[in-house]
């Protein structure tokens, strides 16, 4: 430890000394000495205690170190010259790095020579010039060559007029342009997104179209529901919106949908559609003009309409609203652009690209008890897991006692009564089996050892919370590991 202090003041010491006759106006030279020993080792010895430095003294450096030699000592020289006071750095070959695993920095244990004939670093440098001054019109999505995906520049111009529900965009206003251009550029940046929308769109624009040309709206307004939830049955918000057009509790309820411990119809296709509609009807209702009505279905009727009282405006491109409704429309119009014109933007899609329309039959039924969902399973000659997939606004893994309506498999409507109800009296016969009446000093771990079932399967079962006592005399359902 002295010695590696000792070696820090002196190489202190030389440094100020050089700079002190350079600063005076002499010629400084500095001469590298030839080096016999390896790095690591000195390093080594310089921190190590005294016995082992004496140890190290007296056994030669072990083999593994790597030792540097320099041939030519004048060859690395570090030169200042008084007139120009230039300093001439060595090369980046005369650098010594030392590595305990013997290997250069990319890995490789020995230098790979330049092949034959292969230019050098400097002569390949200036193969490559670039002039920065020189214009650059465009930015292509694809590598040079690549015809099938468009320049990006390409991509936004939008040519001929433009319409929401039949309500032409001021293109010709220069703001309107950009506030556009900006939201399909964020949009061709998530090019696997925008895929998505397209591939999707089979599955479920054909039930929203049908449901708004019955009820009479523009078509456009289908693009609402990819621009609220990118056609995810499932997508949630940090507000608590829900489904296809992400109502919020509330307002879900108030246009029919059930939302409760077992069903969410806004993650329903068909049912949140309607309610979507009766919103956006009362919405055009108030404000006269659809665009109007998109932008008060983001931000709230009330909110909207206190923006216009104040700003005694009723343009919407003329409007201060808050950053994510001056988005609105425009997200919207960039979900039309970019699904009703793919090819434009480089997506070219064969017909079996397309995501299917899942054909469905609608079942009803009516149960007298809460039974598992797996008895409509059953009863459709299906699994588990496609009743689920197919009606998404079902929650959790038992139907409600009441009545029930429901998506099957094509073909299973056909007897699924008469099955389901002959599983369901089978299955509330041994019901009492399955009924277990919690008593003192019980607790989950003990009732699912004493039934032989994964302690999340039990409070699964039963929706209960881990972190919750239960209580005497609680009623908990406990299936055998025969059921199927």
């Amino acid at each position: 430890m002295k010695k590696l202090l000792f070696l820090l003041i002196f190489a202190g010491l030389g440094a100020a000394a050089y700079y002190g006759l350079q600063a005076s106006g002499y010629t400084v030279t500095i001469s590298r000495p030839p080096m016999t020993r390896s790095l690591s080792a000195s390093l080594a010895q310089a921190e190590a205690p005294e016995s082992q430095t004496r140890k190290s003294e007296a056994a030669p450096p072990p083999s593994q170190d790597i030792d540097i030699q320099d041939e030519d000592p004048d060859e690395d020289k570090w030169i200042v010259e008084e007139e120009s006071q230039d300093l001439e750095f060595p090369s980046v070959a005369d650098e010594y790095i030392v590595y305990d695993d013997e290997q250069s920095l990319d890995g490789s244990e020995d230098e790979i020579p330049e092949e034959a004939g292969a230019p050098s670093m400097a002569s390949a440098a200036s193969m490559v010039q670039v002039d920065i001054n020189e214009p650059v019109d465009e930015f292509p999505l694809s590598p040079p060559g690549d015809e099938t995906v468009p320049s990006l520049l390409d991509s936004l111009r939008v040519t001929g007029p433009l319409y929401f529900c039949g309500e032409q965009v001021p293109l010709d206003n220069p703001e309107v342009r950009e506030r556009l251009e900006k939201e399909l550029m964020l949009s061709l940046w998530d090019r696997p997104q925008v895929l998505l929308w397209i591939k999707r769109s089979t599955r479920y624009m054909p039930i929203i179209d049908s449901k708004l040309k019955a009820a009479g709206m523009p078509r456009d307004l289908r693009y609402v529901a990819v621009a609220e939830s990118a056609l995810r049955p499932h997508a949630g918000s940090p507000k608590g919106a829900m489904g296809f057009w992400q109502f919020i509790k509330g307002t879900g309820k108030r246009y029919g949908l059930e939302i409760n411990r077992d069903v969410d119809d806004r993650r329903e296709i068909r049912r949140s559609t309607d309610a979507a509609i009766l919103y956006f009807k009362e919405l055009y209702k108030r404000f006269g003009s659809w665009t109007l009505a998109a932008a008060a279905y983001n931000m709230g009727e009330d909110g909207l309409e206190s923006q216009i009282l104040v700003q005694e405006q009723i343009n919407y491109y003329q409007l201060y609203l808050p950053l994510e409704t001056q988005r609105y429309i425009f997200r919207i119009l960039s979900a039309k652009l970019l699904m009703e014109h793919p090819e434009k933007f480089g997506f070219h899609l064969k017909p079996e690209d397309y995501y299917p329309l899942i054909e469905v039959e609608n079942v009803e039924f009516k149960t007298v008890a809460k039974a598992p969902l797996t008895l409509a399973a059953k009863a459709a000659n299906t699994s588990f897991k496609h009743i689920k997939d197919l009606n998404p606004h079902l929650r959790g893994y038992d139907l409600s006692a009441g009545e029930h309506n429901i998506m099957v498999p094509k073909g299973a409507s056909d007897g699924f009564n008469e099955r389901f109800l002959t599983l369901f009296s089978k299955w509330f016969e041994q019901k009492a089996g399955h009924i277990y009446v919690v008593k003192p000093g019980d607790s989950l771990t003990r009732i699912a050892e004493a039934h032989g079932i994964p302690l999340p399967t039990l409070a699964m079962w039963n929706r209960i919370n881990l972190n919750k006592p239960i209580v005497p005399g609680q009623r908990l359902v406990v299936y055998k590991r025969t059921d199927k």
